[in-house]
Order: C-alpha cells, then sequence, then structure tokens
C-alpha cells in the first residue's frame, strides 16, 4: 500500500506540473486580441462508443469537456492477465474528462475555413477512466482504471451537426490496485451530432 501511495503523489505532481504548462501556454494564446467568434456551448449525441458529449468554453480559445460513453477499449499491457489472442476488447463504461486549447481557429477563419461548431485543431490535456467490463476477452486486475495524458487533435463541423473528433497522444495509465504503466500512443475517435 505504501508503494501505491508513492505512485499515486509521484502522478500527481506529474499531473499538477503537465496542467500548469498547459494553462500557462492557454493563458498566453487567450491573451491574443482575435476578432473571431466564441466559442459555442454544446452537446453531442456520439455514435462511436456511444455516449453523451457536452463542451463548455472555459475562455476565447478553449472548451472543457465531459463524455460518458459505452464502448471498445484495448487493454493497457501491466493492467490485465495474460492472453493468448492477438485482438484484445473490452466493453465498458468509459468517462473522458478533457481541457482542450485551441490553436489555429484564427488561421482557419482568415482562410475562409468553418469554425462554427468548435472547429480547430488544439492540443489537450485528457483524464480517462473506464468502469467494469461488460464483455471482454481478457481479464482486467481491477474494475476501475485510468489514464491521463496531452494530446494533439481536431474537432470538425460538417453540414448543419455532423460533428467529427479526434485526438492522440501518450497516456500514463493506474488502476485501483496500484498498477500502472506508460503507452505511447493512445487516440480517441468520434463521429456524432451535435443536438445544441
Amino acid at each position: 500500500m505504501q508503494a501505491f501511495s508513492c505512485k499515486s503523489n509521484q502522478m500527481l505532481k506529474a499531473g499538477i506540473a503537465i496542467f500548469t504548462i498547459f494553462s500557462l501556454h492557454a493563458n498566453v494564446l487567450a491573451s491574443i486580441v482575435t476578432d473571431i467568434p466564441p466559442l459555442d456551448k454544446s452537446f453531442r449525441l456520439i455514435f462511436i462508443n456511444p455516449g453523451m458529449e457536452w463542451q463548455f468554453p472555459t475562455d476565447q480559445n478553449s472548451l472543457f469537456i465531459l463524455n460518458p460513453a459505452f464502448g471498445y477499449g484495448g487493454s493497457f499491457p501491466n493492467l490485465s492477465g495474460p492472453t493468448a489472442s492477438v485482438f484484445l476488447y473490452d466493453l465498458s463504461p468509459k468517462l473522458t474528462i478533457q481541457q482542450l486549447w485551441f490553436y489555429n481557429r484564427e488561421k482557419r477563419s482568415e482562410k475562409g475555413r468553418s469554425i462554427s461548431g468548435n472547429s480547430g485543431n488544439f492540443i489537450s490535456l485528457r483524464l480517462y477512466s473506464r468502469g467494469p467490463s461488460v464483455s471482454s476477452n481478457f481479464t482486467r486486475k481491477t474494475d476501475i482504471e485510468f489514464a491521463v495524458g496531452p494530446t494533439w487533435g481536431l474537432q470538425r463541423k460538417y453540414g448543419q451537426n455532423f460533428s467529427l473528433f479526434f485526438d492522440i497522444g501518450p497516456v500514463y495509465y493506474l488502476d485501483i490496485d496500484g498498477n500502472h504503466g506508460f503507452f505511447p500512443i493512445f487516440a480517441r475517435f468520434s463521429l456524432g451530432m451535435i443536438i445544441n
């Protein structure tokens, strides 16, 4: 238990450092005066890994996202037991909490590209959690897992209300028993519909 407490403190310190760096960068971006319209508060229904997503503007160029969902996930190497299968799947409830900082909305607007529906490229800090498995072809060591890390991504709106979201980045992952590790590429992709 002492080892888990030490690892938790290290993860907390790393998370605070990453959040501070992103916040400083966001403050610099926010201080740049622009003539583009502000980001929109929106609610979206997501089709891949079905769920709901709320997006809340936190300033001129940043959004806070809350995304409860249910769907597919793979295995984190140190959080599951041995398996003979090459293709690993896990169907379970998930929650993603994310802070996005857009960096190219003004440039998109100047080039005549759409920035509606919060379209743009971003960097972010993502916290991902996964609950108990409903169906899986491997055994997880615990029912609750977390992953945190920085990402780069893009979000687009097509037509009246179709949305596309993609981001990718490394993650530090752990479970409630203290098992943990690092995964270099963790991606999130979603297609959905903007309701309002």
